[in-house]
């Protein structure tokens, strides 16, 4: 028994920390996109590559994209949680991997003081009272 001769392997992504993820499985329909979430406060770097048997010759690296700007938004609000960075990865129609956009997505606790002040009506009646001694005065 032979192996799937010329079928593309499927694309697998490798940021800084070592974590692989399988983003497209093979013989996925193209296009497609897949949404990736991290929550991280620094920069990510990313390897795209075939994962598994791939013909002999063929790189398995496809590309390594670089998101950056993660470590200046939160110097900007430092107050802010670890951020949630979405990655969005774009199948092509020729069968290429590539970073759609990236947005990174910060919540900042901020304290705010409220006051309120609430009036309680004394008599019901006076308010119905007020509204019918208004129309008498116009109809005369």
């Amino acid at each position: 028994g032979g192996g799937g001769g010329g079928e593309e392997a499927p694309a697998a992504a490798t940021s800084t920390t070592k974590k692989n993820i399988k983003l497209f499985k093979v013989g996925h329909k193209i296009p497609a996109k897949r949404l990736m979430t991290f929550k991280r406060d620094e920069d990510l770097t990313f390897s795209v590559q075939y994962d598994g048997d791939v013909p002999k010759g063929t790189p398995s690296l496809l590309a390594k994209y670089n998101i950056t700007g993660v470590k200046a938004a939160m110097e900007k609000y430092p107050k802010g949680g670890k951020p949630k960075i979405n990655v969005s990865f774009r199948l092509t129609r020729s069968g290429l991997v590539d970073v759609d956009k990236a947005e990174a997505a910060i919540e900042e606790m901020v304290e705010v003081e409220v006051c309120e002040t609430i009036k309680t009506p004394k008599n019901a009646s006076n308010a119905t009272n007020a509204t019918e001694g208004e129309e008498g005065a116009e109809g005369g």
